[in-house]
């Protein structure tokens, strides 16, 4: 069981449970692109319904897919950045000269 869940905090605080569940989908998103669905449901707690997971999984656009859960592509967050070298060649040709 996990920690989160175990303490008195969750008791006490209204919406904690549900806050600490949204960060963790935050951090599935951006970590993983596909996820066993039973990793998944210990990651995010015990859940007393089924209809919960649901929820969450509409909630985040995943595509549940038998016993693996897509949770979102990674290409849409990779920034791609041009590279440009900016050393001239009379600089770099005495490192290159094989003797």
């Amino acid at each position: 069981v996990l920690w989160w869940y175990q303490r008195r905090v969750r008791a006490t605080t209204v919406g904690f449970v549900e806050a600490v569940r949204n960060f963790v989908c935050f951090v599935l998103k951006l970590t993983y692109k596909n996820v066993e669905k039973d990793f998944l449901m210990q990651l995010l707690g015990p859940m007393t319904d089924q209809a919960i997971f649901e929820d969450l999984a509409e909630k985040n656009n995943w595509v549940v897919t038998g016993d693996t859960v897509f949770v979102g592509e990674k290409e849409e967050m990779v920034e791609q950045k041009e590279i440009v070298e900016k050393m001239p060649i009379d600089v770099v040709t005495p490192i290159l000269a094989i003797r």
